[in-house]
């Protein structure tokens, strides 16, 4: 078993993969079935995730740090995603498409995306405890501020010795 000493966090919407925004993706659908959207939601439905209708390119930024934080065999890889745990195989479907395989997998399991990263991180860093460096990418700005407090003052009490927040630019379509 390796030694974990580095936990390396990737959001998937919007962080490594383009998926489509409502607004854009229920556009997109009637455009390519001629069908309005049949769901008065999105990010709960699997056919928001669905390959043969929506073009999801991989972030290309992202990908490279991906690569990176790889080869680092004392780092454990996470995929961690608000997208709801009903939803996991069509998410890994995506990622597998694009190669991008991870340690772990992490979904959403009820309430606010942000509090539901949180605990799972804290899950992460009680399950491995010689991690002292977390790093987490996500596009989410609204979450920068409650990440980011989070991290530093793990860093402060002394449980990681640091954290790094990479904000990826919002290019969704």
């Amino acid at each position: 078993m390796k030694n974990i000493t580095k936990i390396s966090v990737f959001d998937f919407d919007g962080t490594l993969v383009d998926t489509p925004l409502p607004e854009f993706g229920k556009k997109e659908y009637k455009e390519k079935t001629g069908e309005d959207w049949p769901f008065p939601g999105w990010w709960g439905k699997a056919l928001s995730l669905d390959m043969s209708i929506f073009d999801m390119p991989i972030i290309n930024s992202v990908i490279t740090d991906y690569q990176k934080e790889k080869t680092n065999p004392n780092t454990c890889m996470v995929m961690l995603t608000g997208r709801m745990v009903k939803l996991g195989d069509s998410v890994k479907k995506i990622l597998d498409a694009n190669n991008l395989k991870f340690d772990e997998y992490h979904f959403n399991r009820g309430g606010s995306t942000d509090v539901a990263k949180i605990k799972t991180m804290e899950s992460l860093l009680d399950k491995y405890p010689n991690a002292k460096e977390l790093e987490m990418w996500d596009d989410r700005e609204s979450h920068f501020d409650i990440f980011r407090n989070w991290g530093n003052e793990l860093v402060k009490n002394g449980r990681l010795t640091s954290f790094k927040l990479n904000e990826v630019p919002s290019i969704r379509h």
